[in-house]
C-alpha cells in the first residue's frame, strides 16, 4: 500500500498548510510541492536534508528558496497517510518551540478526530477530507545520496528532470514545439551562463520553449546552443 500526503483540517473545514502553500510567491510555492511530492513517493525513506527528526513522531520536510528556509512540520499516522500540520517560512537557527507546539497539539486534535490512536480508519468527511496535490510530477526517485529523478509533465511541456534539490536542474524532454535539452555547464569563465539550452523548434511562428524553462524555473542565466 503506497504512503498519501493530506492536509491537517480543522473544525472548521480549513487547512492550515493549504492556506500557507496558496499565499506563497510561486517560485517558494514550487520548491515546497516539489518536497511535498518527493515524500509522497519515497515515504519513510525520505532522508535527510529533505526530512529531518523534530520531536516524538513529528518530522520536518526542510527546503529552501533563496534566502528563504521554507519548513513543513508533519507525522505519518497508522493508516499510512502523511499528515502535514504546519508550515512556516523558518527565521532563527533552530526550530522554535512555539512552532513545534503548534504542530504537536494539531497531531493530538487530528488523532482525536479521527480515532487513529486506536488504529481505525480515517473518516471520509469531518476530520480529514482526502485532498491531493496538483499533478504534475510524477515516478520521484532519490538514492542515498540525495540525487532525485522525476517524471515531468508542465503546461509546455513534458519530460525527465534530474538533480539533487537547490541545484540547477537537467531536462531532457519535448515543449509543445519541439525537443528540448537543459545541462548545466562546467565553468570558471567570468559572465559565462551556467545553463545550456538546446532546442529544435518544429513551430517557428509559436514556439514555447521559454515559457517550459520559465516552468523548469531556468529561464534566467541560459545560453542557447544550436
Amino acid at each position: 500500500m503506497a504512503w498519501t500526503v493530506d492536509f491537517y483540517e480543522e473544525e472548521d473545514g480549513s487547512a492550515p498548510v493549504e492556506g500557507f502553500l496558496a499565499e506563497l510567491p510561486k517560485k517558494h510555492r514550487a520548491k515546497a510541492l516539489a518536497i511535498v511530492r518527493l515524500l509522497e513517493e519515497a515515504g519513510p525513506t525520505l532522508p535527510f536534508p529533505y526530512s529531518s527528526q523534530v520531536r516524538g513522531k513529528i518530522r520536518e520536510l526542510r527546503t529552501q528558496q533563496g534566502k528563504d528556509r521554507i519548513r513543513i512540520l508533519y507525522f505519518a499516522d497508522k493508516e499510512r497517510h502523511f499528515i502535514l500540520l504546519h508550515a512556516f517560512i523558518k527565521r532563527t537557527g533552530k526550530l522554535s518551540q512555539k512552532d513545534i507546539q503548534i504542530a504537536e497539539r494539531r497531531m493530538k486534535k487530528h488523532e482525536q478526530k479521527t480515532g487513529n490512536t486506536a488504529g481505525r480508519k480515517l473518516k471520509a468527511r469531518g476530520a480529514m477530507k482526502q485532498r491531493r496535490f496538483p499533478k504534475g510530477v510524477s515516478n520521484v526517485k532519490v538514492d542515498e545520496e540525495g540525487n532525485v529523478t522525476v517524471q515531468w509533465i508542465g503546461e509546455w511541456g513534458e519530460g525527465r528532470m534530474w538533480g539533487k534539490v537547490g541545484e540547477p536542474v537537467s531536462f531532457e524532454g519535448r515543449a509543445l514545439c519541439g525537443p528540448l535539452q537543459v545541462l548545466p555547464k562546467q565553468t570558471e569563465q567570468i559572465g559565462d551562463f551556467p545553463i545550456e539550452v538546446k532546442h529544435q523548434c518544429e513551430r517557428q511562428d509559436e514556439c514555447v520553449a521559454r515559457e517550459l524553462l520559465d516552468e523548469l524555473e531556468v529561464a534566467e542565466g541560459v545560453s542557447w546552443v544550436q
